[in-house]
């Protein structure tokens, strides 16, 4: 489970060929290694495609933070950024400022950036603290449904060993 942004700017022309986008995700790619040198790069292809568009939108580049859970998917049209929801609350703060700076890079590159849990467009220099407390919030949630769920005897999160009467 993660606390899911999508990133992205107007869709590029009608004319632009596959070269051409796949160029545009390798620069874009270089410019966050910059900025984040601990993020790891994946390469891989699906055999899912959209010929009808002239663009193979399965491809994508998958950029990962082992340390911190920090993923970065390019797709050719949109981008997808993912951080985990932690239980220690000590690091909600520093694990968003990280993301955050990362947003601030898309952003520079003239991208927005969604927040799904938010359901809205975020402004990065005002959103910060309502992120946080969005993001801590649902941190808090799910740390409190797996222990009443573990404190219930089920011997899986979310899976309940309890017949339907509540018997055994």
């Amino acid at each position: 489970m993660s606390y899911d942004f999508r990133v992205s700017r107007c869709p590029l022309a009608a004319d632009t060929d596959q070269v051409s986008v796949t160029e545009s995700l390798k620069e874009l790619v270089a410019v966050i290694e910059h900025h984040m040198p601990n993020l790891r790069r994946f390469e891989k292809t699906s055999p899912f495609s959209n010929s009808s568009v002239g663009v193979n939108l399965a491809e994508y580049i998958e950029l990962t933070d082992s340390i911190s859970g920090l993923q970065i998917i390019l797709f050719p049209h949109s981008i997808s950024v993912t951080i985990p929801y932690r239980a220690e609350s000590a690091v909600h703060k520093r694990l968003l400022d990280e993301l955050w700076n990362c947003l601030k890079v898309f952003e520079a590159l003239n991208f927005s950036v969604f927040d799904l849990q938010q359901g809205k467009t975020l402004r990065l220099d005002s959103d910060f603290d309502l992120t946080l407390h969005c993001y801590s919030a649902a941190c808090e949630r799910i740390k409190v449904a797996l222990r009443t769920s573990n404190e219930a005897g089920s011997g899986s999160p979310g899976v309940s060993n309890r017949g339907p009467d509540g018997g055994p």
